[in-house]
């Protein structure tokens, strides 16, 4: 498992999530993602990460 920081940042949930660079960007941006800004830059609370992902699977139909 990953170690993971309080705060991330995007390049952060880059390797975390293994997803790509704009991905993580437009994750960012959601109104539902655990996410906010101050000024120009994103942070991530690592803590809502793993709720969030639970919430998301729970939505996938498979």
């Amino acid at each position: 498992m990953i170690e993971l920081p309080e705060v991330m940042k995007p390049k952060d949930l880059v390797k975390y999530l293994n997803c790509s660079k704009t991905t993580a960007y437009e994750l960012c941006r959601r109104r539902d993602f655990p996410s906010f800004r101050i000024g120009r830059s994103y942070y991530i609370r690592a803590d809502k990460i793993s709720e969030w992902i639970d919430r998301e699977s729970k939505k996938v139909k498979i």
